[in-house]
């Protein structure tokens, strides 16, 4: 086994010998961490307004040796010394403008990213070489740029879908194309509008109207945490919690493997290590003010009370992706504390996260297993060898832009149980009077005779379903 030996399956290695140029590189420079993790290790940036420094070192962080990095700085002339395969630009219009040029000169795709603001969603456009019919519809497309927000988010969970777009541009002529995509590439879609602050796991094709701005929950450091399960989910959404919690509870029994940093928060100098205390010094590094690490399985309730009574555990992320979830959930729900339990399925191409508001709502036991929840997706090649397709399987193999993904909304779920019911956002105090507690989401279309997979028509879209989805006896 080696570093990228996880992605193979998934992705195969022709990302190792892409090239991608990109504009915008302060906002744009997680997007360039998602593509490393699948091997992308040629670049070329203008980096002229960031550090340039801090992408290197977190690079070499996450994958040492096994990403062959090769970063050079954006300009004409190195743009026409060493043509890229993709140019990604993600900013305001001139930045936009820009990129189509430089796409256009050297006969490449090009993907323009309009960030999310205030009341409006985020917005992609696919922009394919060889093809002036939609350079009206491009225009336009640039102007939504204008008021554009000026923070480089964080964990942000549109990144990871403007990632996934990304690496099918640079994946389209190989046997790992995603059919989804291309699909609507050939019916003349290349807009996908996602991710607004009212309805965060909507997914347009065009732009919608928007509504008034939404309230969003004020940032601040509230409670403890208690993070069970440290993998591809558990590690990452920690990080992105770094700055939510007076007091980070972390759990899991295992080690860093080989495999692990390059989708996980591991650094490939901790491979070995106990993966709590390896990310109890990242999150320290990180800014957390106070972390206790358990290099142990929870899989008791007694284990659990235990823990909340020691640490004043105020709300709870379980990923352990065992049936140990169900007897933490039940320790936590019988504290009342609010919590999060995730998973995702296999290859990570759809994750689940049941949301529980204390002893409010439907338990995890209630809804997990009896649900109706559309038609299952072809299974994976990894259950076909190994596994019979009703059985709990691990979501291995995968990437980072899947599982990322289900990790950033894991953390966006989470900030908002730990905030008094005051301060949480409409769209998840909506959610919580329908009992609609159990959330889907799909990076990728799957069709099958029945309607798409899982009920995901649209690529990065969500589901909530709930008590009304129960299936019937």
């Amino acid at each position: 086994m080696d570093h990228f030996s996880r992605t193979i399956p998934i992705i195969g290695t022709q990302l190792q010998a892409a090239r991608v140029a990109v504009l915008g590189l302060s906002h744009a420079a997680p997007l360039v961490e998602y593509l490393a993790a699948c091997g992308v290790g040629c670049w070329l940036w203008d980096g002229a307004d960031y550090d340039q420094t801090v992408l290197k070192v977190a690079l070499a962080h996450h994958h040492g040796a096994a990403l062959a990095l090769d970063a050079a700085p954006l300009s004409a002339q190195t743009l026409a010394a060493a043509p890229p395969d993709l140019v990604v630009g993600l900013g305001a219009a001139p930045l936009l403008r820009q990129t189509v040029e430089w796409a256009h000169s050297v006969g490449a795709p090009a993907l323009l990213v309009v960030p999310g603001g205030v009341a409006s969603p985020w917005a992609a456009r696919v922009v394919l070489p060889n093809n002036d019919d939609d350079q009206a519809r491009t225009a336009q497309f640039i102007q939504l740029s204008h008021g554009w927000p000026a923070a480089a988010p964080g964990l942000e969970p549109a990144l990871f879908l403007v990632a996934g777009l990304a690496r099918a541009l640079l994946l389209r002529r190989t046997e790992f194309a995603r059919a989804d995509l291309a699909e609507l590439w050939a019916a003349g879609q290349r807009e996908l509008h996602f991710a607004a602050p009212s309805d965060p796991g909507a997914v347009t094709l065009e732009v919608p109207t928007p509504p008034p701005a939404a309230f969003r929950t004020p940032p601040a450091r509230r409670g403890a945490l208690l993070i069970a399960g440290l993998g591809s989910l558990g590690s990452v959404a920690a990080l992105a919690l770094a700055d939510a919690a007076e007091r980070l509870v972390i759990a899991d029994p295992d080690h860093v493997d080989v495999a692990n940093p390059v989708r996980q928060a591991f650094a490939v100098d901790t491979i070995g290590q106990p993966k709590a205390s390896a990310l109890r010094t990242s999150l320290l590094a990180a800014g957390a003010p106070a972390v206790f690490a358990y290099a142990e399985a929870l899989e008791t309730e007694q284990q659990v009370a235990a823990l909340i009574a020691e640490h004043s555990i105020t709300a709870a992320l379980v990923t352990t992706g065992t049936a140990a979830d169900f007897a933490i959930a039940r320790a936590l729900r019988q504290a009342d504390l609010p919590h999060v339990v995730g998973r995702c399925y296999p290859r990570a191409r759809y994750w689940e996260a049941l949301v529980i508001d204390g002893r409010r709502g439907p338990a995890l036991s209630d809804l997990r297993g009896h649900l109706a929840l559309g038609p299952a997706p072809n299974p994976t090649p990894e259950q076909i060898a190994a596994y019979s397709d009703a059985g709990a399987l691990e979501a291995e193999p995968a990437t980072l832009i899947e599982s990322g993904w289900a990790a950033a909304w894991l953390a966006r779920l989470v900030r908002q149980l730990l905030a008094p019911p005051g301060l949480r956002e409409r769209w998840l105090l909506e959610l919580l009077a329908a009992e609609r507690t159990c959330l889907i989401g799909g990076v990728q279309v799957e069709p099958t005779a029945d309607g798409p997979a899982y009920g995901i028509a649209l690529p990065g879209q969500v589901r909530a379903l709930g008590r009304a989805n129960i299936r019937q006896p």
